[in-house]
Protein backbone atom coordinates (compact mmCIF):
# COMPACT_ATOMS: atom_id res chain seq x y z
CA UNK A 1 0.00 0.00 0.00
CA UNK A 2 1.41 3.40 -1.01
CA UNK A 3 2.12 5.74 1.90
CA UNK A 4 0.25 9.00 2.34
CA UNK A 5 1.79 12.45 2.09
CA UNK A 6 2.35 12.81 5.85
CA UNK A 7 4.45 9.62 5.92
CA UNK A 8 6.29 10.65 2.76
CA UNK A 9 7.18 14.04 4.23
CA UNK A 10 8.29 12.43 7.48
CA UNK A 11 10.61 10.11 5.54
CA UNK A 12 12.34 13.11 3.95
CA UNK A 13 12.10 15.51 6.89
CA UNK A 14 15.90 15.96 6.98
CA UNK A 15 16.19 16.62 3.25
CA UNK A 16 17.31 20.12 2.22
CA UNK A 17 15.10 22.54 0.31
CA UNK A 18 17.43 24.16 -2.22
CA UNK A 19 16.56 27.64 -3.48
CA UNK A 20 16.57 26.55 -7.11
CA UNK A 21 14.04 27.14 -9.89
CA UNK A 22 13.90 24.97 -12.99
CA UNK A 23 11.50 25.62 -15.87
CA UNK A 24 10.74 22.63 -18.09
CA UNK A 25 9.15 23.68 -21.41
CA UNK A 26 6.27 21.33 -22.13
CA UNK A 27 7.35 20.67 -25.72
CA UNK A 28 10.67 19.24 -24.46
CA UNK A 29 9.05 15.97 -23.38
CA UNK A 30 11.15 12.81 -23.67
CA UNK A 31 8.48 10.12 -23.99
CA UNK A 32 4.74 9.78 -24.62
CA UNK A 33 2.16 7.27 -25.82
CA UNK A 34 -0.48 9.80 -26.87
CA UNK A 35 -1.00 11.95 -29.93
CA UNK A 36 0.59 15.22 -28.80
CA UNK A 37 -0.22 18.45 -30.62
CA UNK A 38 2.45 21.15 -30.40
CA UNK A 39 0.94 24.65 -30.43
CA UNK A 40 2.67 27.99 -31.01
CA UNK A 41 1.75 31.28 -29.26
CA UNK A 42 -1.44 29.70 -27.96
CA UNK A 43 -4.12 31.97 -26.46
CA UNK A 44 -1.84 34.91 -25.84
CA UNK A 45 1.14 33.06 -24.35
CA UNK A 46 4.28 33.29 -26.48
CA UNK A 47 6.31 30.19 -27.18
CA UNK A 48 5.23 26.61 -27.62
CA UNK A 49 2.77 24.49 -25.67
CA UNK A 50 1.41 20.96 -26.00
CA UNK A 51 -2.17 19.71 -26.09
CA UNK A 52 -2.55 16.45 -24.16
CA UNK A 53 -5.37 13.96 -24.68
CA UNK A 54 -7.73 12.28 -22.20
CA UNK A 55 -5.72 9.06 -22.08
CA UNK A 56 -2.03 8.32 -22.09
CA UNK A 57 1.03 9.87 -20.48
CA UNK A 58 3.78 12.42 -21.10
CA UNK A 59 7.23 12.18 -19.53
CA UNK A 60 9.93 14.81 -19.12
CA UNK A 61 13.56 14.43 -18.13
CA UNK A 62 15.01 17.09 -15.86
CA UNK A 63 18.50 17.65 -14.52
CA UNK A 64 18.38 18.65 -10.85
CA UNK A 65 21.66 20.17 -9.57
CA UNK A 66 20.98 19.44 -5.89
CA UNK A 67 18.96 16.70 -4.19
CA UNK A 68 16.13 17.82 -1.95
CA UNK A 69 12.46 18.65 -1.55
CA UNK A 70 10.91 20.91 -4.16
CA UNK A 71 7.48 22.29 -4.98
CA UNK A 72 6.06 21.54 -8.40
CA UNK A 73 3.83 23.79 -10.50
CA UNK A 74 2.30 23.50 -13.94
CA UNK A 75 0.98 26.19 -16.28
CA UNK A 76 -2.09 24.95 -18.13
CA UNK A 77 -5.02 26.03 -20.25
CA UNK A 78 -8.33 24.16 -19.76
CA UNK A 79 -9.36 23.53 -23.37
CA UNK A 80 -12.89 22.50 -24.24
CA UNK A 81 -13.91 19.05 -23.11
CA UNK A 82 -16.94 17.67 -21.27
CA UNK A 83 -16.95 20.56 -18.75
CA UNK A 84 -15.64 18.37 -15.92
CA UNK A 85 -12.52 19.16 -13.92
CA UNK A 86 -9.31 17.86 -15.51
CA UNK A 87 -7.69 14.92 -13.71
CA UNK A 88 -4.11 13.69 -13.86
CA UNK A 89 -1.82 11.38 -11.88
CA UNK A 90 1.79 12.31 -11.19
CA UNK A 91 4.89 10.12 -11.08
CA UNK A 92 8.44 11.01 -10.09
CA UNK A 93 11.10 8.68 -11.49
CA UNK A 94 8.47 6.18 -12.59
CA UNK A 95 6.56 5.94 -9.31
CA UNK A 96 3.63 7.73 -7.72
CA UNK A 97 5.46 9.24 -4.70
CA UNK A 98 2.45 9.15 -2.33
CA UNK A 99 -1.26 8.40 -2.39
CA UNK A 100 -2.46 11.95 -2.95
CA UNK A 101 -0.31 12.37 -6.08
CA UNK A 102 -2.37 9.69 -7.84
CA UNK A 103 -5.23 12.18 -8.13
CA UNK A 104 -4.51 15.79 -9.07
CA UNK A 105 -7.35 17.99 -10.27
CA UNK A 106 -7.02 21.02 -12.54
CA UNK A 107 -10.05 23.27 -12.37
CA UNK A 108 -11.89 24.90 -15.21
CA UNK A 109 -12.84 28.58 -15.25
CA UNK A 110 -16.43 29.82 -15.44
CA UNK A 111 -18.21 33.14 -15.89
CA UNK A 112 -21.74 34.51 -15.96
CA UNK A 113 -22.96 34.77 -19.54
CA UNK A 114 -23.97 38.39 -19.77
CA UNK A 115 -25.75 40.64 -17.31
CA UNK A 116 -28.49 39.76 -14.84
CA UNK A 117 -31.86 40.03 -16.62
CA UNK A 118 -35.44 40.53 -15.44
CA UNK A 119 -38.59 38.70 -16.52
CA UNK A 120 -41.92 40.32 -17.34
CA UNK A 121 -42.84 40.38 -13.64
CA UNK A 122 -39.73 42.26 -12.60
CA UNK A 123 -37.93 39.26 -11.07
CA UNK A 124 -34.22 38.94 -11.72
CA UNK A 125 -32.94 35.83 -13.49
CA UNK A 126 -29.51 34.32 -12.92
CA UNK A 127 -27.46 34.32 -16.13
CA UNK A 128 -26.29 30.99 -17.61
CA UNK A 129 -22.82 29.81 -16.62
CA UNK A 130 -20.29 29.41 -19.43
CA UNK A 131 -16.68 28.31 -19.59
CA UNK A 132 -14.18 31.14 -19.93
CA UNK A 133 -10.76 29.45 -20.09
CA UNK A 134 -7.63 31.39 -19.15
CA UNK A 135 -4.02 30.38 -18.54
CA UNK A 136 -3.48 29.28 -14.93
CA UNK A 137 -0.39 28.27 -12.98
CA UNK A 138 -1.28 25.54 -10.51
CA UNK A 139 0.86 24.51 -7.56
CA UNK A 140 0.42 20.76 -7.13
CA UNK A 141 -1.45 20.37 -3.85
CA UNK A 142 -3.99 18.24 -1.99
CA UNK A 143 -7.39 18.33 -3.67
CA UNK A 144 -9.30 17.54 -0.45
CA UNK A 145 -7.69 20.40 1.43
CA UNK A 146 -6.19 18.19 4.15
CA UNK A 147 -2.79 19.85 3.64
CA UNK A 148 -2.72 23.64 3.60
CA UNK A 149 0.57 24.03 1.73
CA UNK A 150 1.54 22.82 -1.72
CA UNK A 151 3.09 19.35 -1.93
CA UNK A 152 6.85 18.88 -1.68
CA UNK A 153 8.49 16.26 -3.91
CA UNK A 154 11.90 14.69 -3.39
CA UNK A 155 14.22 14.82 -6.40
CA UNK A 156 17.61 13.11 -6.56
CA UNK A 157 20.70 14.95 -7.74
CA UNK A 158 21.16 14.43 -11.47
CA UNK A 159 18.63 13.20 -13.99
CA UNK A 160 15.03 12.69 -12.85
CA UNK A 161 11.80 12.06 -14.71
CA UNK A 162 8.35 13.59 -14.23
CA UNK A 163 5.39 11.74 -15.71
CA UNK A 164 1.88 13.12 -16.01
CA UNK A 165 -0.77 10.54 -16.87
CA UNK A 166 -4.18 11.62 -18.14
CA UNK A 167 -7.24 10.37 -16.27
CA UNK A 168 -9.95 12.69 -17.58
CA UNK A 169 -10.33 15.61 -20.01
CA UNK A 170 -7.74 17.17 -22.34
CA UNK A 171 -5.63 20.21 -21.50
CA UNK A 172 -2.84 22.37 -22.89
CA UNK A 173 0.45 22.61 -20.95
CA UNK A 174 2.97 25.43 -21.37
CA UNK A 175 5.60 24.40 -18.82
CA UNK A 176 6.40 22.61 -15.57
CA UNK A 177 8.26 24.39 -12.78
CA UNK A 178 10.39 22.92 -10.00
CA UNK A 179 10.99 25.53 -7.32
CA UNK A 180 10.68 26.57 -3.67
CA UNK A 181 7.44 28.28 -2.79
CA UNK A 182 8.36 31.43 -0.83
CA UNK A 183 7.48 31.48 2.86
CA UNK A 184 4.74 34.04 3.44
CA UNK A 185 5.58 36.87 5.85
CA UNK A 186 3.43 37.65 8.86
CA UNK A 187 1.38 40.83 8.83
CA UNK A 188 3.73 42.72 11.14
CA UNK A 189 6.59 42.16 8.70
CA UNK A 190 4.42 43.59 5.92
CA UNK A 191 3.63 46.63 8.08
CA UNK A 192 7.35 47.20 8.61
CA UNK A 193 7.79 47.19 4.82
CA UNK A 194 4.96 49.74 4.45
CA UNK A 195 6.66 52.04 6.93
CA UNK A 196 10.07 51.65 5.32
CA UNK A 197 8.61 52.60 1.93
CA UNK A 198 6.55 55.47 3.28
CA UNK A 199 3.14 54.14 2.21
CA UNK A 200 0.21 56.24 3.44
CA UNK A 201 -3.44 55.47 4.19
CA UNK A 202 -6.03 56.73 1.74
CA UNK A 203 -8.84 59.04 2.87
CA UNK A 204 -12.55 59.18 1.99
CA UNK A 205 -12.35 56.42 -0.62
CA UNK A 206 -14.74 53.46 -0.65
CA UNK A 207 -14.98 50.90 -3.44
CA UNK A 208 -18.00 48.61 -3.15
CA UNK A 209 -18.14 45.29 -5.01
CA UNK A 210 -21.45 43.44 -5.10
CA UNK A 211 -20.62 39.78 -4.43
CA UNK A 212 -22.87 38.51 -7.22
CA UNK A 213 -20.83 40.43 -9.81
CA UNK A 214 -17.93 38.00 -10.17
CA UNK A 215 -15.11 37.98 -12.72
CA UNK A 216 -14.24 34.27 -12.66
CA UNK A 217 -15.16 31.21 -10.61
CA UNK A 218 -14.06 27.59 -10.42
CA UNK A 219 -17.51 25.97 -10.57
CA UNK A 220 -20.73 26.58 -12.53
CA UNK A 221 -22.86 26.03 -9.42
CA UNK A 222 -21.46 29.19 -7.80
CA UNK A 223 -23.88 31.66 -9.33
CA UNK A 224 -25.88 34.68 -8.07
CA UNK A 225 -28.64 33.83 -5.60
CA UNK A 226 -31.33 35.88 -3.87
CA UNK A 227 -31.71 36.37 -0.14
CA UNK A 228 -35.05 37.77 0.92
CA UNK A 229 -34.46 37.03 4.59
CA UNK A 230 -32.81 40.36 5.30
CA UNK A 231 -33.48 43.91 4.18
CA UNK A 232 -29.81 44.58 4.89
CA UNK A 233 -28.66 43.39 1.45
CA UNK A 234 -28.35 45.13 -1.89
CA UNK A 235 -30.33 45.19 -4.08
CA UNK A 236 -33.48 44.43 -2.07
CA UNK A 237 -37.18 44.24 -2.89
CA UNK A 238 -39.92 43.06 -0.49
CA UNK A 239 -41.81 41.08 -3.14
CA UNK A 240 -39.73 40.60 -6.27
CA UNK A 241 -36.63 38.46 -6.69
CA UNK A 242 -33.34 40.33 -6.54
CA UNK A 243 -30.06 38.47 -7.01
CA UNK A 244 -28.09 39.97 -4.15
CA UNK A 245 -25.74 37.31 -2.78
CA UNK A 246 -23.32 34.56 -3.72
CA UNK A 247 -22.33 31.27 -2.15
CA UNK A 248 -24.10 29.56 0.73
CA UNK A 249 -24.23 25.79 0.40
CA UNK A 250 -23.18 26.09 -3.25
CA UNK A 251 -19.71 27.24 -2.22
CA UNK A 252 -18.27 24.95 0.44
CA UNK A 253 -16.01 22.37 -1.23
CA UNK A 254 -12.28 22.85 -0.45
CA UNK A 255 -10.43 24.36 -3.39
CA UNK A 256 -13.42 26.17 -4.91
CA UNK A 257 -12.70 29.84 -5.56
CA UNK A 258 -14.24 33.07 -6.79
CA UNK A 259 -12.44 36.10 -8.27
CA UNK A 260 -13.74 39.66 -8.32
CA UNK A 261 -12.23 42.57 -10.23
CA UNK A 262 -12.19 46.11 -8.85
CA UNK A 263 -10.46 49.44 -9.42
CA UNK A 264 -8.99 51.95 -6.97
CA UNK A 265 -8.55 55.65 -7.85
CA UNK A 266 -5.16 56.21 -6.20
CA UNK A 267 -2.13 54.51 -4.67
CA UNK A 268 -2.27 53.87 -0.95
CA UNK A 269 -3.20 51.64 1.96
CA UNK A 270 -6.75 50.29 2.04
CA UNK A 271 -8.86 48.18 4.40
CA UNK A 272 -10.93 45.25 3.11
CA UNK A 273 -14.27 44.20 4.58
CA UNK A 274 -16.97 41.68 3.67
CA UNK A 275 -20.67 41.80 4.41
CA UNK A 276 -21.16 38.08 5.02
CA UNK A 277 -23.33 35.54 6.78
CA UNK A 278 -22.21 31.99 7.59
CA UNK A 279 -25.37 30.14 8.63
CA UNK A 280 -24.52 26.65 7.33
CA UNK A 281 -22.26 25.24 10.06
CA UNK A 282 -23.98 25.80 13.41
CA UNK A 283 -21.64 26.59 16.26
CA UNK A 284 -18.61 26.40 14.00
CA UNK A 285 -16.85 28.45 11.34
CA UNK A 286 -15.70 28.28 7.75
CA UNK A 287 -12.36 29.38 6.31
CA UNK A 288 -11.42 31.30 3.20
CA UNK A 289 -7.97 31.96 1.79
CA UNK A 290 -7.77 35.50 0.43
CA UNK A 291 -5.49 36.57 -2.42
CA UNK A 292 -4.89 39.97 -3.98
CA UNK A 293 -3.75 39.99 -7.61
CA UNK A 294 -3.11 36.26 -7.45
CA UNK A 295 -0.95 36.30 -4.29
CA UNK A 296 -1.73 35.72 -0.62
CA UNK A 297 -0.21 38.86 0.96
CA UNK A 298 0.67 37.38 4.38
CA UNK A 299 0.23 34.34 6.63
CA UNK A 300 -2.91 35.53 8.39
CA UNK A 301 -4.90 35.43 5.12
CA UNK A 302 -4.25 31.74 4.45
CA UNK A 303 -7.32 30.85 6.52
CA UNK A 304 -9.69 33.67 7.48
CA UNK A 305 -12.51 32.53 9.74
CA UNK A 306 -16.17 33.37 9.22
CA UNK A 307 -18.09 32.39 12.35
CA UNK A 308 -21.67 31.18 12.48
CA UNK A 309 -24.33 33.87 12.38
CA UNK A 310 -27.97 34.08 11.31
CA UNK A 311 -27.51 37.70 10.28
CA UNK A 312 -25.24 39.53 7.89
CA UNK A 313 -22.23 41.05 9.59
CA UNK A 314 -19.52 43.40 8.37
CA UNK A 315 -16.30 41.39 8.66
CA UNK A 316 -13.29 43.69 8.51
CA UNK A 317 -10.09 41.78 7.85
CA UNK A 318 -7.79 42.19 10.83
CA UNK A 319 -6.83 40.95 14.27
CA UNK A 320 -9.92 42.73 15.59
CA UNK A 321 -12.03 45.79 14.79
CA UNK A 322 -9.46 48.07 16.39
CA UNK A 323 -6.56 46.62 14.40
CA UNK A 324 -7.62 46.11 10.77
CA UNK A 325 -5.18 44.85 8.17
CA UNK A 326 -3.98 47.38 5.61
CA UNK A 327 -3.30 46.50 1.97
CA UNK A 328 -1.15 48.53 -0.39
CA UNK A 329 -2.84 48.92 -3.77
CA UNK A 330 -1.60 50.90 -6.74
CA UNK A 331 -4.01 52.99 -8.77
CA UNK A 332 -5.88 50.90 -11.32
CA UNK A 333 -7.51 47.48 -11.59
CA UNK A 334 -6.92 44.59 -9.20
CA UNK A 335 -8.38 41.18 -8.43
CA UNK A 336 -9.51 39.68 -5.13
CA UNK A 337 -9.89 35.92 -4.77
CA UNK A 338 -11.54 33.89 -2.02
CA UNK A 339 -10.91 30.14 -1.88
CA UNK A 340 -12.47 27.53 0.39
CA UNK A 341 -9.87 26.02 2.74
CA UNK A 342 -10.09 23.88 5.87
CA UNK A 343 -7.60 25.87 7.93
CA UNK A 344 -6.94 24.39 11.37
CA UNK A 345 -9.60 21.74 10.74
CA UNK A 346 -7.32 20.06 8.19
CA UNK A 347 -5.03 18.39 10.74
CA UNK A 348 -8.02 17.13 12.76
CA UNK A 349 -9.64 15.65 9.67
CA UNK A 350 -6.37 13.94 8.72
CA UNK A 351 -6.21 12.34 12.18
CA UNK A 352 -9.83 11.18 11.98
CA UNK A 353 -9.30 9.73 8.51
CA UNK A 354 -6.15 7.97 9.71
CA UNK A 355 -8.02 6.41 12.65
CA UNK A 356 -10.84 5.24 10.37
CA UNK A 357 -8.32 3.69 8.00
CA UNK A 358 -6.66 1.79 10.87
CA UNK A 359 -10.01 0.59 12.24
CA UNK A 360 -11.10 -0.63 8.80
CA UNK A 361 -7.79 -2.45 8.38
CA UNK A 362 -8.19 -4.14 11.78
CA UNK A 363 -11.78 -5.08 10.97
CA UNK A 364 -10.79 -6.69 7.66
CA UNK A 365 -8.06 -8.79 9.29
CA UNK A 366 -10.43 -10.02 12.00
CA UNK A 367 -13.19 -10.86 9.50
CA UNK A 368 -10.70 -12.88 7.43
CA UNK A 369 -10.52 -15.27 10.38
CA UNK A 370 -13.95 -15.05 11.98
CA UNK A 371 -16.08 -14.31 8.87
CA UNK A 372 -18.79 -11.67 9.00
CA UNK A 373 -20.98 -13.99 11.14
CA UNK A 374 -18.64 -15.41 13.83
CA UNK A 375 -19.56 -18.40 15.96
CA UNK A 376 -20.08 -17.12 19.51
CA UNK A 377 -19.12 -20.56 20.97
CA UNK A 378 -15.79 -20.79 19.19
CA UNK A 379 -12.42 -19.50 20.34
CA UNK A 380 -10.66 -18.10 17.28
CA UNK A 381 -7.41 -17.50 19.22
CA UNK A 382 -6.98 -14.07 17.69
CA UNK A 383 -4.21 -13.15 20.12
CA UNK A 384 -2.09 -15.94 18.60
CA UNK A 385 -3.10 -15.70 14.96
CA UNK A 386 -3.04 -11.90 14.61
CA UNK A 387 -1.15 -10.64 17.69
CA UNK A 388 -0.22 -7.31 16.09
CA UNK A 389 -3.88 -6.50 15.43
CA UNK A 390 -4.86 -7.24 19.01
CA UNK A 391 -2.01 -5.03 20.24
CA UNK A 392 -3.18 -2.18 18.02
CA UNK A 393 -6.68 -2.48 19.44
Amino acid sequence: MKENYSSYLERYREAPRPEIEIIIPAEKFSKTNMDIKILSDYQGVSGKAIKTAEKGYVEWKVEVPEAGLYNLALKYYPVEGRSADIERSLKINGEVPFLEAAYVSFQRVWQDKGEILRDNRGNEIAPPQVESPIWLEKNICDEQGYYGDSFLFYFERGENTITIESQREPMVIAYLKIYQQPELPFYQEVVDTYQARGYQKTNDIMVKIQAENTKYKSSPIIYPIFDRGSANVEPYHPAQIRLNALGGQRWQIPGEWVIWEFEVPEDGLYKIAFKAMQNVYHGSYTNREISIDGQVPFQELKAVRFKFSNEYQMRVLGDDEENPYLFYLEKGKHTLQMKVVLGELASLLRQVEGCLYELNNIFRQIVMITSSTPDTLRDYQLEKRIPDVITNL
